[in-house]
Formats: C-alpha cells, structure tokens, sequence
C-alpha cells in the first residue's frame, strides 16, 4: 500500500483478466476508485483509492482483489 490511502497495484493477467478488473472497478465504483494506468501484453496496473479520501482498510482492498480473482476464474473455466 502507498501512501496517501491509496494502493498501487501490478496484477498479472496469468491470474487477473484485464476485463475482469474493469468490470470489477465498476462494481466498486460506490466504494472505490480504480485507475487502470497500464496495461500491457502480461500485466495491468492500476490505482485503488477509497472514496472520500478515507483509508483504504485492507479489507475492502482484499474484497476488491478476490471480486476480481473470481470473475477471472469464472471467464477461464466458461465453455467455449
């Protein structure tokens, strides 16, 4: 976690599909700010903040990360 209630995170798309951490920074979007500020071929980058300037806890950060896992996990294993 950085500074300022904010976290700055690389995730890999061997485990995070890059649409499944758009569609899950929507999901948040009352709770959370998430910039996606690279995306490249094997990782995307993105900024977490708490709305309202409050600390980002661990907890919301670790819900976030896990709606993301969970919506990649289900795009892996779909037919077809």
């Amino acid at each position: 976690m950085s500074g300022g209630g904010a976290a700055r995170l690389s995730l890999s798309h061997d485990v995070y599909e890059p649409s499944a951490v758009r569609e899950a920074a929507e999901a948040y979007s009352d709770h959370l700010n998430v910039e996606i500020r690279n995306s490249s071929s094997d990782e995307t980058e993105i900024t977490i903040r708490h709305l309202g300037g409050e600390i980002l806890a661990e907890q919301v950060l670790g819900e976030f990360l896990n709606h993301v896992l969970d919506l990649s996990v289900r795009r892996k294993l779909r037919p077809g």
